[in-house]
């Protein structure tokens, strides 16, 4: 999950109870999707910004579909929960309606990068993704990369050598088969 804003500075995950609690509400607002799937909730809180991520995934699928939300935050001036309610309300809001098109066999515009939207005099930012949140989490696990900790800091950069461990060895015998 890809925060809008781009920043270096670390950040939380939602905790779990609260995410627990998202999914009782998500399995009573949408009995039929949960009978055929499973809801995921994810959620990440920077100094500038509350990202959201309501994942679907229909039993036997591999792709999960994702429903995003980023709305700009201001730990000194916000109220974290607050901010968290305009996004499951305006998640549930988009969900609904994507169901209901895909009942109805209309076709649905789901916008693949951040697009603004006004929702209860607040500014939404919403996002569609199919990034399976479940293999995701393996391949970090298997990578080594997950982390338990309370603050989370993303990469600095996407470049591989920007993190590479030089072997000083190697780097030497590189240089002196050059000259």
């Amino acid at each position: 999950m890809n925060p809008r804003i781009q920043s270096k500075a670390p950040w939380t995950t939602i905790p779990e109870e609260f995410a627990f609690k998202v999914l009782s509400a998500l399995e009573d607002e949408f009995p039929k999707q949960s009978k055929n799937g499973e809801f995921l909730v994810e959620g990440k809180i920077f100094d500038n910004e509350i990202l959201m991520r309501i994942g679907y995934l229909e039993k036997g699928r591999i792709r999960q579909i994702n429903f995003e939300a980023s709305v700009d935050y201001d730990r000194e001036k916000s109220n974290t929960l607050d901010t968290f309610y305009i996004c499951i309300d305006a998640l549930g809001v988009w969900m609904n309606e994507y169901f209901t098109q895909i009942e109805q066999d209309e076709d649905v515009d789901l916008p693949l990068e951040w697009r603004a939207s006004d929702f209860k005099n607040q500014t939404v930012f919403f996002q569609f993704s199919t990034v399976n949140s479940r293999l995701e989490l393996e391949a970090d696990r298997l990578l080594g990369i997950t982390s338990e900790a309370l603050f989370n800091e993303d990469p600095i950069g996407d470049d591989a050598f920007d993190h590479a461990i030089i072997d000083p060895d190697l780097s030497a015998d590189k240089n002196e088969s050059t000259h």
